[in-house]
């Protein structure tokens, strides 16, 4: 792919596109130690993309942008052609990765990192100890989000507490997020459509449970 520049002036210019032969971004995902992750789903996204994921632990084609392979047998990808790579993440029941596409082109590796998990309480308002339901998503801006409006990963996953205001996420992206409180609005205002409060900013480790208190 090619981008011509911008033309300010009024007037007739010549642009050439020359054709040549070229490959796409190309890679291997991995665990830490060196083993190749079969079948995990690897999603490029540029700095218009988004990939989305609702459910814990997948990365969905619905309502994601960017361009979606999975691994062969050894681990290994490889994308077609783009005009401007940004971001690769890749997602696996053994982990997650989100890698800026210019260190993939430089080490042709994706590191995946142990799910995160997220417990906590929710207490907001009189007679909080109620069922409630939680949400986690990606905060606004994340470090390394030159070029882009918002986070490469669209997080949305929810969890309901118990009668005592308790949670659980379970298969949670490692990095910066934010827990709120979804509240109804209307009756027609549920998942991404219902109001998010009392958010909480939550850094998630690899491997590692994170506590947080809703209000």
């Amino acid at each position: 792919p090619a981008q011509s520049p911008v033309f300010t002036k009024a007037g007739v210019y010549t642009n050439d596109f020359a054709l040549k032969k070229a490959r796409g971004i190309s890679g291997v995902v991995q665990l830490a130690d060196g083993t190749p992750v079969t079948n995990a789903t690897v999603v490029l996204v540029e700095p218009s993309d988004e990939a989305s994921m609702e459910k814990p632990g997948e990365l969905r084609r619905n309502g994601s942008s960017g361009d979606f392979q999975r691994t062969n047998a050894r681990g290994q990808f490889e994308f077609a052609p783009k005009l401007m790579p940004h971001t690769i993440l890749a997602s696996h029941a053994l982990g997650f990765a989100e890698v800026r596409a210019s260190n993939v082109i430089a080490s042709g590796k994706v590191i995946l990192q142990p799910w995160g998990r997220i417990t906590g309480k929710v207490r907001v308002g009189k007679g909080s100890q109620q069922e409630r339901t939680v949400s986690v998503q990606s905060e606004d801006w994340q470090h390394g989000m030159e070029g882009r409006t918002g986070p490469p990963l669209s997080l949305f996953m929810k969890a309901e507490t118990d009668a005592d205001g308790n949670f659980t996420v379970e298969r949670v992206p490692p990095g910066d997020r934010k827990a709120n409180m979804q509240v109804k609005v209307n009756d027609r205002s549920s998942g991404r459509g219902a109001a998010s409060t009392h958010g909480m900013p939550v850094t998630v480790k690899p491997g590692a449970t994170t506590d947080v208190l809703i209000g």
